[in-house]
């Protein structure tokens, strides 16, 4: 981050002050990319993949834009939102008809005015400086940004572990907020609204209520697995002792109100003029009811519907 690897220039605050004020726009489907964050691009469009040929020959400095509407392929000024990252090129790999990017954010950026369409956009562009003051309030809210955003991580399937040892790390709180912000599940108009809020302050609460829904939305998906698991424990853990209980009563000769009302049924559906059909239907069912726990609601709907076909009128 801290070193540009192109003519004498060695710091970020260096490049920016070298910055031309026109540059030219990459236009972003589906995504949000922020400052601080080093992120593959994929580039088809005829128009894009001209922009960073001519990029590449120049400075490979580029403005990143993301697009209001994805199904859009020839976007226009008004298709794209009017707050976007200054990105600098660090790799390119040219695959068939596309071009594949690594690019390094490295500030906000703000569209002024459009210059040109064809045959790529060209705008004049502001660069919006990046102010990290310290204060109390500010160190405060980047410890809450840290511990909910290593919470979501403990809770979450798609985030890794070293995620959360990672971040806990960083000092600088604008940095941390834009790459907590990269890796949040909002939506594009979400991402957007933290990438346009300029005053670090608001940008942190804004990213904490984004971090709070996110939280409540895990947490509450998390307890539900507990319990749809607990459930299926004590299940599981009542069917082992029941089976092993029924072991028991047989080396002991003996034999509970359950067996008895099972063989009772056998019994009578011996007795009963089943069709074959229903037959094999009443054995299954009868199966089915051995292994069902008698404290269950299912087995009482068994049972009674088993009563119900003993006592059709078959003959």
């Amino acid at each position: 981050m801290s070193e540009y690897k192109r003519g004498h220039i060695n710091t970020v605050d260096q490049l920016l002050s070298q910055i031309p004020s026109e540059l030219g726009i990459l236009p972003i489907k589906n995504s949000v990319i922020y400052p601080h964050t080093i992120v593959p691009l994929i580039v088809d469009r005829p128009r894009s993949i001209k922009l960073v040929d001519d990029v590449i020959n120049g400075n490979r400095i580029l403005a990143l834009v993301s697009q209001k509407h994805p199904e859009i392929e020839h976007t226009s000024p008004d298709d794209l939102y009017s707050v976007g990252t200054l990105a600098s090129v660090i790799k390119i790999m040219r695959l068939d008809d596309r071009v594949h990017l690594f690019v390094q954010g490295l500030a906000r950026t703000k569209i002024v005015d459009y210059i040109q369409i064809d045959p790529y956009l060209l705008a004049n562009i502001k660069i919006i400086p990046e102010k990290n003051p310290l204060s109390l309030k500010i160190e405060a809210l980047k410890r809450s940004i840290k511990e909910m955003f290593i919470e979501m991580v403990s809770l979450s399937d798609n985030l890794p572990d070293e995620l959360g040892l990672i971040f806990q790390e960083i000092e600088n709180p604008s940095k941390l907020t834009d790459l907590v912000a990269s890796n949040l599940e909002i939506s594009i108009s979400e991402k957007q609204s933290i990438l346009a809020t300029f005053d670090l302050n608001k940008r942190m609460k804004l990213l904490i209520r984004m971090l709070n829904q996110q939280l409540e939305v895990l947490q509450l998906s998390d307890k539900i697995q507990k319990d749809a698991m607990g459930e299926m424990d004590k299940a599981q853990r009542e069917f082992y002792l029941r089976k092993q209980l029924d072991a028991i009563q047989k080396e002991l000769g003996e034999s509970d109100a359950e067996t008895t009302e099972i063989e009772e049924l056998e019994s009578r559906l011996e007795k009963t003029s089943l069709t074959p059909e229903a037959k094999k239907e009443a054995e299954r069912e009868l199966n089915r009811l051995k292994n069902i726990s008698p404290v269950s609601p299912e087995y009482t709907v068994s049972r009674t519907y088993l009563d119900w076909l003993i006592e059709l009128p078959w003959e």
